[in-house]
């Protein structure tokens, strides 16, 4: 008996088996045929047990011999100094085949002097790897000056580069912006509304307030009467 050197998977064995079954008899009885006989698939049990031996080939790793910069977020922001708020930029890294890259390294550089900023971190440098969509991001930045400049972003990987530059505008405060005819969709929030969250902090205070009274009375005997409301607070008679 001849033994073989090379281990065979249990589902090559019995794809195997099945053939060679398949080979010295019937497997199916068919209407009319005393005998039926499937088409084989593969000529022997040798070119099967080839086949399945063979490893599946390796996923197709990105091109990155051509990088680009895709700006997804942060051209033309505005951005207002007083307030604080600026448009964080957002890139995402594309091969030669537009397919997102990760793992790329991406420099987002502020400019040195005159208008612009810092990243969170103080510094006028921040420096990101893409996740596994190709995406890199600014996590926030503090505006410094008034006027017009330009954010430098570079990306590399395996010794192949790409660069892009974002526009932005500080302005020092939210009427400044308006008067040099910036659209109010590019704008932050302004404020003055009260929030969902702030209201509901006011609404919980002021039944707060009204349980404690409404206790009280109760405790001394005294029938509670009153009205509340959220700009004066609650108000209860005597």
């Amino acid at each position: 008996m001849i033994r073989t050197r090379r281990t065979i998977s249990a589902s090559a064995v019995f794809l195997a088996s099945l053939l060679a079954a398949n080979e010295s008899g019937p497997l199916l009885a068919q209407s009319g045929d005393s005998q039926y006989h499937p088409p084989r698939l593969v000529h022997n049990v040798a070119e099967l047990v080839a086949l399945a031996a063979q490893e599946p080939a390796p996923a197709q790793a990105p091109d990155t011999s051509e990088l680009t910069i895709a700006v997804l977020e942060g051209e033309n922001g505005v951005n207002i100094v007083k307030k604080k708020t600026a448009v964080k930029p957002v890139v995402e890294v594309r091969d030669r085949n537009k397919l997102p890259v990760a793992g790329a390294t991406v420099t987002f550089t502020l400019p040195s002097e005159g208008a612009g900023g810092t990243f969170l971190n103080g510094s006028k440098i921040l420096t990101v790897i893409t996740d596994s969509s190709g995406k890199a991001a600014v996590s926030g930045m503090h505006p410094l000056g008034t006027g017009a400049f330009k954010i430098t972003v570079s990306a590399a990987i395996h010794a192949h580069t790409a660069a892009a530059v974002i526009a932005q505008t500080n302005y020092l405060t939210v009427a400044a912006a308006t008067s040099a005819g910036v659209p109010a969709s590019s704008l932050p929030a302004t404020g003055g509304a009260l929030s969902s969250a702030a209201v509901g902090g006011i609404v919980a205070g002021v039944a707060a307030v009204a349980v404690g009274v409404v206790a009280a009375k109760v405790a001394t005997g005294s029938k509670p009467s009153g009205t509340i409301g959220l700009g004066s607070g609650p108000s209860f008679g005597h």
